[in-house]
């Protein structure tokens, strides 16, 4: 027989582990003196010790371990079992990886400037969402608020509050004709009638953005996105489709000092 201590020395645990052990079940004492508490273990309980070490070293929570030591799984099954192990860890790696090369790129920013970078970027999902939209191809951005002014004056007609911050998407331009693709969309709570101009659908969702919050007026919001530009290409994304700039709060009566605008890329990493 093995005392507790004898037993934690061979297995290289403390003994609190092992007590612990025994309250989650894992590895129970042969015997435990009705009179001290002592608790005395067979030199055969060494090896089930030892596999309880090992599959906690490999990333298994107690409670996996505890399934997979008690259970009888087959050869394939446990193969299944440490190849699903094997892919989360994998992927655990290359979120670390990720985690660092933003650190790389906020000391190279911090070296360039002197002082952390102006603009926060994270990633995140977007759901999908009703919007009504039109798209255009304009000569200049100073167009977009006519675009605006027509998709409210068909949201009026349908008496529909707007609620929701509206946004613009971005798709792209043509450098012969100096021309912009631009859509302006207002999400919706509920579908209306859509028209040759007017198109209502769902926006699709993106499985990840990059994102930014620009606080200020519309003269100064090319910094964010070269900010998010920059973020993109140093972190090794992609960008896999039309930009979306988010209107979290703009008030044509107020400062512009006031305005917040969210900056929205679909990414995928390289």
């Amino acid at each position: 027989m093995l005392k507790i201590g004898d037993l934690a020395k061979l297995g290289h645990v403390s003994v609190r582990m092992l007590r612990h052990y025994d309250d989650l079940d894992l590895l129970k004492p042969i015997i435990v003196d009705r009179f001290t508490g002592y608790r005395y273990y067979s030199i055969y309980q060494l090896r089930r010790l030892n596999r309880i070490v090992a599959l906690k070293d490999l990333g298994f929570s107690l409670t996996q371990v505890a399934e997979l030591i008690n259970n009888t799984f087959s050869q394939q099954q446990l193969r299944a079992i440490l190849e699903m192990k094997q892919l989360e860890l994998q992927q655990h790696v290359e979120e670390e990886q990720a985690r660092l090369a933003q650190v790389a790129a906020r000391l190279r920013a911090i070296e360039q400037e002197g002082m952390l970078p102006a603009y926060d970027v994270v990633l995140k999902p977007v759901e999908a969402g009703l919007v009504a939209a039109i798209r255009a191809t304009l000569a200049s951005v100073n167009q977009v608020p006519s675009l605006f002014d027509e998709l409210n004056a068909h949201l009026a007609q349908h008496r529909l509050n707007r609620s929701q911050p509206n946004l613009i998407l971005w798709h792209g331009g043509d450098e012969k004709t100096q021309t912009l693709d631009i859509e302006v969309a207002q999400p919706l709570h509920e579908a209306i009638p859509s028209t040759e101009r007017v198109r209502v659908a769902t926006l699709p969702a993106l499985a990840c953005a990059a994102c930014v919050v620009h606080h200020g007026g519309y003269d100064t919001i090319d910094q964010a996105y070269a900010a998010l530009y920059m973020w993109v290409e140093e972190n090794r994304y992609w960008i896999t489709g039309s930009t979306r700039q988010i209107h979290l709060h703009y008030d044509a009566q107020a400062d512009a000092a006031t305005f917040m605008t969210e900056l929205q890329f679909p990414v995928e990493k390289q």
